[in-house]
C-alpha cells in the first residue's frame, strides 16, 4: 500500500482490479500505517537528500522535469529542494549544467575522495575496477554472494551508493584518471528501485554521455559496464565482475599519458 511519496498510500482498485476481500484488507492495511504515521506526532526523514549549491544555480529549471516527485521548485531565480518530498535517488544531478545540485552525505567530491583512496594502493601493472553498487540490490546481491561462499575476481574495489542514478560523468571519469581500468555499476531490474521507475532511464543516459566522453578521450568504451542486478543474482553479479577484469587484463592497464587527458 505504500507509494514513492511518503505519507501516501494507495489501495483498492485505485490500485488494480481486486476483488472484495482483497479491497477491504488493503484498506486496512493502509489506515493502519497511515494511524502509525499520525499518532507519531513528529515524522523523521532520512538524511540523504539532493540540495543545491546556490551560488552555481542559474535557475534554468532543467532539473524540476527530471525530479520523479516534484521536489524541486524555483524560487527567487534559484532551485529549491522539498526535503519532506525528495527520497534521494540523485535523478536531477546528472542532469543539472552547472553541477549545481549534489547528494548529502554522497557528494560527488566525497565519492571521488573514496575513489582516490581505493586505488591509493595500487601497484604498477596492476589492473583494479571500482564497482559502484546500488544500496538497494546489487549490494545486496554481492552480501549474498559473500553467504553464499561465491568468489569472485579480487581486483575490484567497491564503492557503495544509495542509487546509481546518484552518479555523474565525472565521477566515472575520475575512476579512470586517478588509477581505475574498468568501471562497473550495477542498480536494480526494471521496476525494481525502491526510488522511482525511471532510474534505468537515468543511468542509461549517464553510461550513453560518459562513454562518448571516453572516446573523445580515446579510451576504450568497454572498460564501462553496466548491468541490472537482483538481490538473488549473487551468480549473475560475480560473472559480470569476472568478465570485466577479464576484458581490462586483455586491453591492459591504461597508461599514464591517457589519465592525463581526462579532464575532470
Amino acid at each position: 500500500v505504500d507509494t514513492l511519496r511518503e505519507g501516501i498510500f494507495i489501495c483498492g482498485c485505485a490500485q488494480g482490479p481486486k476483488d472484495i476481500a482483497d479491497t477491504v484488507a488493503q484498506a486496512s492495511a493502509a489506515a493502519g500505517r497511515a494511524l502509525r504515521l499520525i499518532s507519531q506526532g513528529r515524522i523523521v526523514i532520512e538524511p540523504i537528500k539532493a540540495y543545491v549549491i546556490e551560488e552555481l544555480c542559474d535557475g534554468c529549471g532543467k532539473c524540476i522535469d527530471k525530479c520523479p516527485l516534484g521536489a524541486i521548485t524555483i524560487e527567487n531565480k534559484i532551485a529549491r529542494v522539498n526535503e519532506a518530498i525528495c527520497n534521494g535517488c540523485g535523478s536531477c544531478i546528472p542532469y543539472c549544467p552547472r553541477n549545481a545540485i549534489d547528494l548529502k552525505h554522497y557528494t560527488e567530491e566525497q565519492l571521488i575522495e573514496e575513489i582516490k583512496a581505493l586505488l591509493a594502493s595500487k601497484e604498477e601493472g596492476e589492473v583494479r575496477v571500482i564497482a559502484f553498487f546500488d544500496d538497494s540490490c546489487t549490494y545486496r546481491a554481492a552480501d549474498l554472494a559473500g553467504t553464499s561462499r561465491l568468489t569472485y575476481t579480487s581486483k575490484v574495489r567497491v564503492v557503495r551508493i544509495p542509487s546509481s542514478s546518484r552518479l555523474t560523468p565525472r565521477i566515472i571519469l575520475s575512476a579512470f584518471k586517478y588509477g581505475a581500468d574498468g568501471v562497473f555499476i550495477g542498480d536494480c531490474l526494471p521496476g525494481g528501485s525502491p526510488y522511482h521507475p525511471r532510474v534505468l532511464d537515468v543511468i542509461n543516459d549517464l553510461i550513453r554521455k560518459t562513454r562518448t566522453l571516453m572516446r573523445r578521450y580515446r579510451i576504450d568504451a568497454r572498460r564501462l559496464r553496466f548491468d541490472t542486478i537482483a538481490v538473488d543474482t549473487a551468480e549473475r553479479l560475480a560473472k559480470d565482475l569476472d568478465e570485466l577484469v577479464v576484458l581490462v587484463e586483455r586491453l591492459g592497464p591504461l597508461k599514464p599519458e591517457d589519465r592525463d587527458r581526462i579532464k575532470v
